[in-house]
């Protein structure tokens, strides 16, 4: 999303996201990264949405549902009455944002942002939860256990307000990277472009 410099249609950074891009579309695989983070992340998702069901006080289940549009693709985690609800786990307390009073991760703002263009929702919530780490992810560590804390220390959910503003350069953004694609690559892996 990094505006770009010295008069490029996209900034550096895109590049190098859209060549890889382009590497997926052709071999028809994706990589992606795998870390510690991540696999938290996957392993805890179910326990992150009960958990958050619970703070809220809200019927909240895993959404199934793959939106997309022209420029935008995603699934939320939850959508519940035109709010959606995205848990990201955190990997232990150092990296769960207690002492934030805005979103660390401006990101996932625009991830939000992305989800509420295409699901037709208001407002989002980044929920960051603090869960314990399966055993199998501690590779031999002492395990540190959070289950037994309140609430008020292990979900901390950041307000994110739709703006029309940022949607719609997103979506310049998006176009900008598929021009970038065209005028760089289109003569050869046009059929791989959209």
């Amino acid at each position: 999303m990094a505006t770009p410099k010295n008069g490029e249609l996209i900034s550096k950074g895109a590049q190098t996201h859209c060549r890889k891009w382009l590497h997926e579309q052709v071999y028809g695989v994706g990589k992606e990264a795998i870390s510690k983070y991540i696999m938290k992340g996957n392993a805890t998702e179910e326990e992150s949405i009960r958990i958050m069901a619970e703070y809220f006080d809200l019927p909240l289940v895993k959404n199934t549902v793959r939106y997309m549009d022209e420029e935008i693709e995603g699934e939320p985690d939850v959508e519940y009455k035109n709010i959606i609800y995205d848990a990201k786990s955190s990997w232990d307390h150092m990296t769960f944002p207690l002492l934030y009073d805005h979103l660390p991760n401006k990101e996932y703002g625009d991830q939000m942002q992305g989800y509420m263009a295409i699901t037709g929702a208001d407002m989002a919530y980044v929920v960051y939860v603090l869960n314990d780490t399966p055993e199998e992810l501690l590779s031999g560590q002492e395990p540190i256990t959070y289950s037994d804390l309140p609430l008020s220390l292990r979900v901390k959910p950041f307000l994110v307000k739709r703006d029309d503003d940022r949607i719609d350069y997103i979506r310049n953004r998006v176009a900008a990277c598929n021009e970038w694609l065209w005028e760089n690559y289109g003569d050869k892996f046009s059929k791989y472009l959209i």
